[in-house]
């Protein structure tokens, strides 16, 4: 009775060393699973799981990965100290816009010797603060932006700095809508749309 009861699991638990062996069916051993997953997944537990197995060597999945506490911190604090303290959130749709922009304000304002941003345009930083610059008292003359020229958003500053960039844009686009008419014709005359192409 002994081998079955809980006092055993626990043991394993809260002490990873301990040489007793408990044998579980596998039902039990599913259960015991589902209830240290939430441990597994919190870096503030308290349960040592790097050493911790409730089965025997030979029945561990091979899909199944042991959340090392100490490691994760210590990748954080890697990260975070890469990063100068910026932890890692969540971009907003808007926010992956502006950064966006960022990478590509050397398109933007070709006429400025901007100095190229080396990110990977598949897998922006998402180390990164998002804030408001608050103008100092000797600031209202001469740095002050009228309320009519402030924008909301990155994007739309660099477009009111410089509006040749919207026709840029929408030349760009056009050239590209042309292109995929014209590519998409059979496409659409197998399906059965009616298309008519301009000639130009």
């Amino acid at each position: 009775m002994e081998m079955y009861g809980l006092a055993p699991v626990l043991d394993r638990i809260l002490n990873p060393d301990v040489g007793e062996t408990c044998k579980l069916s596998i039902a039990a051993q599913e259960a015991m699973e589902k209830a240290i997953m939430p441990a597994m997944r919190d870096p503030n537990s308290k349960v040592d799981l790097g050493k911790f197995t409730w089965r025997e060597p030979g029945d561990i999945p091979k899909s199944m990965k042991i959340h090392d506490v100490r490691a994760e911190k210590k990748r954080e604090l890697e990260s975070l100290r890469r990063w100068h303290e910026i932890p890692e959130q969540d971009l907003t749709p808007e926010q992956l816009r502006e950064m966006r922009a960022l990478d590509m304000r050397g398109v933007l304002q070709p006429e400025e010797d901007i100095a190229s941003i080396e990110w990977d345009p598949n897998k922006l930083p998402r180390n990164v603060h998002f804030g408001r610059v608050i103008e100092g008292p000797g600031e209202f003359y001469s740095a002050r932006i009228p309320k009519k020229q402030r924008t909301s958003s990155i994007v739309d500053d660099l477009f009111r700095k410089n509006p040749e960039a919207i026709q840029r844009l929408a030349a760009a686009k056009g050239v590209i809508d042309t292109r995929v008419r014209r590519t998409s014709f059979k496409r659409n005359r197998r399906i059965g749309m009616p298309m008519r192409i301009s000639k130009e």
